[in-house]
């Protein structure tokens, strides 16, 4: 993705629900590499999740329980520019978005990914993963998932303020 292709992007607009994914899963691995443009369709796509739901995360049943316990979805170590930040950057200079509009994407990304979606995706994992995953992670993923959804209100209101829109 080039930065002179976002402002033609037909999809710009979805740079806030990969956003909000990339928070919800707590994906520190979003760059130019992990986004995908389209020159017949000039959209963007975001790939490559593998980070998150593998070993290279580091998660544990623990970890991702204490990170219930932590109020973890008001970390925005995301936006920083080790992190995310620098492709989130070049989104960010080329949208218009509204904060209420931004809140408003939030809900419907909200209302998408409910509980029961979340548990057919946890159970959709690949075979190769599972050993790895084990039914004890499963759950916790699965709780923690719910979690961070259940505070994306929040989430998405921190970013707003955090990037100064309010």
């Amino acid at each position: 993705l080039q930065v002179s292709n976002i402002r033609n992007l037909a999809n710009l607009e979805d740079f806030w629900k990969m956003l909000l994914f990339d928070q919800i899963v707590c994906n520190v691995d979003r760059h130019r590499g992990n986004v995908l443009y389209s020159l017949v369709e000039h959209k963007f796509y975001a790939i490559d999740c593998s980070n998150v739901f593998n070993s290279q995360r580091g998660w544990t049943e623990q970890s991702l329980l204490d990170s219930v316990n932590e109020k973890h979805y008001a970390n925005l170590e995301l936006l920083l520019p080790t992190a995310n930040g620098e492709i989130y950057d070049y989104f960010w200079n080329n949208t218009k978005t509204t904060p209420d509009q931004i809140l408003d994407i939030a809900l419907q990304v909200q209302k998408v990914l409910t509980p029961n979606v979340i548990c057919a995706i946890i159970k959709s994992i690949p075979d190769e993963w599972k050993e790895w995953l084990g039914q004890a992670k499963s759950v916790a993923m699965e709780q923690y998932l719910n979690y961070r959804i259940r505070h994306i209100i929040e989430t998405t209101t921190l970013i707003i303020q955090e990037r100064g829109m309010e």
